[in-house]
């Protein structure tokens, strides 16, 4: 349906017959399909509340806007606290209409299949868990069923109930087709890289199932058998979904299956086996080592927190990896260190507060950096129209390009960040949230302050280095002369600056004054015995 506007009405025909066959030859029920008008309601309310989402950010911004003020108003913590709490409420909103979303198509599919044999519960995991799911997301879940009533009829029904939900969502017209792994098309279990081959660059990517790809494969489906792993069924009882919290499966698993399925929330059924599953798994994660169940979820995420360099770049951005991600990891990782089983992020944060883990001070900057990272995703996805995570960091410039020149349906599909003051203040916290994550880490102790020093990061420094990152040199060569002056006496602060000076004189053309920074910083390099971090800028 998203590749055709021709003949539309036999392709809703054989959509109907779909079903039909589907509901006959493998539910075995003589029955007609639910009108393809159903379908057509589903579209039309995703697309309201992506609409409400976007008419809800520019409201926000046009009333909680605190980068229309000097970094250092004093109004600007005020305003940007309003803001975060705004977008805080957004999300958990859009939680709560995907959850009725959910439940509305999972009861249209059980007034064909009749009732269920037994009690169930669907869960949702990812960002419908940690409430930061967009109208864009990917639906990632499992499903629980009573104890003691696994048998084979049963798990039949539920995965019955699965295939016809996921024909609903398919009919979205928002499911890529890499997604469904076709081995014709992209064959992800062969060796042969040719044999993953097609890439969709047509259909809008949004509300789908999540990929049948091995590494994903986060639906009731499970995962096929692989050359090195079992196959993996997310249709179980609580206390066999439960098992994969245990260190051996989870090590074994190695795909991070444990930590997926350690933060649920509940989206339809029967809400007593979420709450058995969740007791049973926080059991599980209290006799579990903090640094073992970290080292098995986090190693490569706290692996790159704890190098404190800066990423953003004059480039395209990947919004969900180089934005997104980091915060959310790093809350989920203060969460295992304090022993915190609550899924929101939102309420984690105000855990950790609670328990006096961290500072009201450190809790307005973790909450105004996740408020950050979730409204460039958001906004991204909406100017994107759909999962597309290109963002640049600067902002948007209207030009007339020669049809000659550059696609302009590539330039349509980035989203130009509306102020890079946004991303300036998301940076003034991860940078020295990335500098003490490690130590947090190996420093568990039950009653201390996470936190040794602020996570909010201001200096000459880090404003020229960002600056210099968004091609703002002007600001960037102010800001690092200013650190320089700051930075008397430490020698080997100065030869860092002095060559960051010279960098950012070189890209606005003034070689003359790039060569003398240069001179002064060999000057002082010949003086002092230079460190490992050091070496990469004498290079």
């Amino acid at each position: 349906m998203a590749r055709t506007d021709a003949d539309k009405h036999n392709m809703v025909t054989k959509l109907q017959e779909t079903e039909r066959q589907f509901l006959r030859n493998t539910c075995k029920l003589d029955c007609e399909p639910c009108p393809y008008s159903s379908a057509l309601d589903h579209r039309k309310e995703l697309y309201n509340s992506r609409a409400c989402a976007k008419s809800q950010l520019e409201t926000f911004h046009q009333e909680h806007n605190p980068y229309q003020y000097d970094e250092d108003d004093p109004v600007v913590r005020e305003v940007e606290i309003k803001r975060a709490e705004a977008i805080k409420d957004l999300f958990k909103s859009i939680t709560v209409e995907r959850r009725e979303f959910i439940q509305t198509l999972t009861d249209e599919c059980m007034a064909k299949l009749g009732p269920p044999p037994c009690k169930y519960a669907f869960i949702g995991m990812g960002s419908q868990a940690t409430e930061l799911v967009t109208p864009y997301s990917d639906l990632e879940f499992a499903i629980l069923i009573e104890e003691g009533k696994g048998d084979d009829n049963a798990r039949r029904y539920f995965l019955n109930l699965t295939h016809y939900l996921h024909l609903k969502v398919i009919n979205l017209g928002e499911t890529i087709l890499p997604a469904m792994a076709i081995p014709s098309l992209n064959d992800f279990l062969s060796e042969d890289p040719e044999k993953e081959w097609f890439f969709d660059s047509v259909t809008p990517r949004g509300f789908a199932f999540d990929g049948f790809m091995p590494w994903a494969s986060k639906t009731p489906f499970g995962r096929d058998e692989t050359k090195r792993k079992p196959p993996v069924s997310l249709v179980q009882t609580p206390a066999k979904l439960a098992e994969y919290q245990h260190l051996q499966i989870a090590l074994a698993e190695g795909y991070h299956l444990s930590d997926i399925l350690r933060r649920v929330t509940y989206l339809t059924g029967d809400a007593s086996l979420v709450n058995d599953y969740t007791s049973r798994v926080n059991e599980t994660l209290e006799r579990s080592p903090v640094m073992s169940r970290l080292t098995v979820s986090f190693e490569d995420d706290i692996q790159q927190m704890s190098s404190s360099n800066i990423e953003l770049t004059g480039k395209l951005l990947n919004v969900k990896k180089e934005i997104y991600r980091f915060p959310s990891v790093a809350v989920d990782v203060l969460s295992i260190c304090c022993g915190i089983t609550i899924p929101s992020v939102w309420g984690t944060i105000e855990e950790l507060h609670k328990t006096q883990r961290i500072s009201l001070e450190d809790a307005h900057h973790l909450t105004v950096l996740i408020s950050i990272s979730a409204e460039l995703r958001l906004r991204t996805y909406i100017a994107n129209g759909g999962q597309n995570d290109r963002l640049s960091p600067l902002t948007e410039m209207k030009v007339q390009l020669d049809k000659h020149d550059v696609d302009d349906t590539f330039v349509q599909s980035v989203f130009y960040i509306p102020d890079s003051k946004m991303l300036f203040r998301y940076y003034y916290t991860s940078i020295p949230l990335k500098r003490c994550i490690k130590d947090t880490v190996t420093n568990t102790n039950a009653t201390s302050k996470i936190f040794k020093t602020a996570i909010f990061d201001t200096s000459s420094q880090t404003r020229g280095q960002i600056a210099e990152e968004v091609l703002q040199l002007d600001a960037s060569e102010r800001h690092l002369e200013a650190a320089l002056e700051e930075a008397d006496g430490d020698e080997e602060k100065q030869l860092e600056l002095l060559f960051e000076l010279g960098i950012v004189s070189y890209g606005r053309g003034d070689f003359k004054k790039a060569i003398s920074y240069y001179e002064r910083a060999r000057a002082i390099e010949d003086t002092i015995s230079v460190g490992t971090q050091m070496r990469r800028y004498l290079l």
